[in-house]
């Protein structure tokens, strides 16, 4: 059974990804959550492991 995710907490979870996407100078530049709240975030709110996909971290 999958929780349905409100409207802010959909938002929350893409910041979150994206900020796990970005580099640690990006995320410092452009604010919001640390790369390790974005962790929690996506742990509360999913309830599994954050994944990174290796390919979406060289700029292609």
């Amino acid at each position: 059974m999958t929780k349905t995710l409100s409207v802010p907490e959909r938002h929350q979870l893409r910041i979150a990804r994206d900020t796990l996407k970005m580099n640690d100078v990006g995320v410092k530049v452009i604010g919001g959550p640390s790369k390790q709240e974005a962790r929690e975030i996506i742990r509360k709110l999913t309830g599994s492991e954050p994944v990174v996909n290796e390919e979406s971290l060289d700029g292609s």
